[in-house]
């Protein structure tokens, strides 16, 4: 099982985000680049793929507004039963894929 909760806000997002967010966490654990959002979730499911065993699970926490592109990313690297789940406020907040057992 690998889990991540990668940095996923774009830098664009920072002026809808409440002020005690932007001063108490690290800007490193929080923002990516507006131009590349799945940078880090690219990187750790590229790593996923190597480490995991066929039927081992990946999760994610992720931006909403990138939810579907993540999960045609995960399925391009051969993962699938690719699961979004909502947070308490009803926003696609959480995506699992399986490593399939097909090979490439």
């Amino acid at each position: 099982m690998v889990v991540s909760n990668p940095p996923y806000i774009c830098e664009t997002e920072k002026i809808a985000m409440k002020p005690h967010v932007l001063e108490y966490e690290p800007h490193v654990a929080l923002f990516v680049p507006d131009d590349d959002p799945l940078l880090f979730y690219r990187a750790i499911a590229d790593f996923a793929v190597h480490a995991l065993k066929p039927d081992g699970w990946l999760y994610f926490e992720a931006n909403p507004l990138y939810i579907n592109d993540l999960k045609t990313m995960l399925s391009e690297r051969n993962f699938d039963e690719i699961e979004e789940k909502c947070d308490q406020f009803g926003k696609k907040r959480m995506i699992r894929a399986k490593k399939s057992r097909k090979l490439t």
